[in-house]
């Protein structure tokens, strides 16, 4: 786990290496198909996809950042 994140993002695991998308349908209310359509998605632009995740997550770092500091002058 990174961050509290599940590394398949909630993919119902069916054997090794194997993860199935009904699991996932249910976990998040949405229906085969648009997990399949999320899945086949991600395959297709994972590189861009991790790309974004690494920028949220750095804006994310710095927005925390600044706020450290700022609450450091206001604690004066």
């Amino acid at each position: 786990m990174r961050n509290g994140r599940h590394p398949q993002g909630g993919l119902q695991r069916r054997s090794d290496h194997c993860y199935a998308p009904a699991g996932s349908s249910e976990l998040f209310g949405l229906r085969r198909e648009q997990v399949e359509a999320a899945l086949a998605y991600y395959a297709e632009f994972t590189d861009e996809i991790g790309a974004q995740v690494e920028a949220n997550r750095r804006a994310v770092d710095e927005a925390e950042a600044l706020w450290h500091r700022q609450q450091a002058l206001l604690a004066g």
